[in-house]
């Protein structure tokens, strides 16, 4: 007797893996505007995801996150062990 496995675990690597492509793939863009207005943006995106998730479902949510995302983080500087070191690069 096998045991099946949970659809829940797949998707979320899916997800994981969809999001992390995704990130590497964008350009670096600074964030425009104030910090704050940085912040607010990325806050307002969010909650407003967070409550229509379920209608929007899995795919709606990562449309609505990752422009905003992309926005508000540079992600390859921030994955870039290099810039971690201390001492020139």
């Amino acid at each position: 007797m096998t045991k099946g496995y949970s659809s829940l675990p797949i998707k979320a690597v899916a997800l994981a893996t969809g999001l992390g492509l995704g990130f590497l793939s964008y350009p670096i863009l600074a964030a425009s505007g104030s910090g704050g207005d940085t912040v607010r943006g990325l806050y307002d995106v969010l909650l407003n995801t967070m409550k229509n998730g379920h209608a929007l479902g899995q795919s709606g949510r990562f449309m609505q996150l990752a422009p905003v995302i992309h926005r508000s983080f540079d992600i390859v500087s921030m994955a870039d062990w290099r810039s971690a070191r201390p001492g020139p690069v």
